[in-house]
């Protein structure tokens, strides 16, 4: 079942994540400039720059990997315009779901090496309940409390469809 959802799902998700971030260059607000705030520009223009600096992503609920597939994608994108060397490798990905253990199975596990070491150095696949706090010493979930460790330095977290796919 895991592996029908990710073939239904997968390309047009990871594609979601590449065009969202993709629409935040440059050249997209120059498009869009009489819409767009001076001072939301400054901000964006901001945003933009960091992006191009990522070196460690966190997806949280991150299903079977697409947002990390949607993120490299757009990297790949980014160095295309001379912005980011092409070669250049994400240092780590941290893959975080409530149902990992399935999800590695089905298809984590094969994405991992598709990935890794080409696009990412590192690659950590965990449990992790959202619906309990993070911080060790907040949350009764031992877990999620190690977890804190993992991604206190992470430079970008995606989440995309976890809100509207997350029950209770």
């Amino acid at each position: 079942a895991l592996r029908g959802y990710a073939r239904q799902k997968f390309y047009g998700r990871a594609a979601l994540v590449s065009e969202s971030l993709r629409k935040i260059s440059p050249d997209s607000l120059k498009l869009k400039s009489s819409c767009v705030p001076d001072l939301q520009k400054i901000e964006l223009g901001t945003c933009w720059e960091k992006l191009g600096k990522v070196q460690s992503v966190c997806s949280i609920g991150c299903g079977p990997g697409n947002d990390v597939v949607g993120f490299i994608a757009f990297l790949k994108q980014f160095a295309l315009k001379g912005n980011l060397d092409e070669n250049a490798c994400l240092r780590e990905v941290i893959f975080l779901d409530f149902a990992m253990k399935e999800w590695k199975e089905a298809v984590l596990d094969d994405l991992t090496q598709i990935l890794s070491p080409r696009y990412v150095q590192n690659v950590t696949c965990k449990f992790c309940d959202i619906t309990t706090p993070l911080l060790s010493g907040e949350s009764d979930n031992i877990e999620n409390g190690e977890i804190w460790q993992i991604v206190e330095n992470t430079d970008i977290f995606l989440t995309s469809y976890l809100l509207t796919e997350t029950r209770n």
